[in-house]
């Protein structure tokens, strides 16, 4: 988790937009304090991940394809990324999924 701002940082001075993606855990339920530090356990489903943005910002269009999730911002990275934690339902209705996410500084 401590690894992801600093891949979002050392990403910011390449061309182009970066999202670092860190899958975190699956819960029944969204918890009830969404935050970083409450987590009881890690349980990702997939390894993180480094995604190009091809099609502007993912943090500007967040939930748009996942209207019911959740979102929780976290300070910006040394170097200026929007980091943020997220919450949403998988594909079968199931399972919460929870990710911490970073983006590069829009260019």
């Amino acid at each position: 988790m401590r690894v992801a701002p600093v891949a979002a940082d050392v990403l910011s001075v390449l061309p182009g937009d970066f999202l670092v993606y860190v899958p975190l855990d699956e819960v029944e339920d969204f918890p009830d304090t969404f935050e970083l530090g409450a987590l009881m356990s890690l349980r990702p489903w997939e390894p993180p991940s480094i995604h190009l943005l091809r099609s502007g910002s993912a943090f500007e269009t967040r939930g748009i394809h996942s209207p019911c999730a959740r979102f929780r911002d976290l300070a910006l990275s040394r170097e200026g990324a929007r980091g943020w934690l997220s919450g949403y339902r998988d594909d079968d209705g199931g399972l919460c999924r929870l990710s911490l996410m970073y983006e590069t500084p829009p260019r």
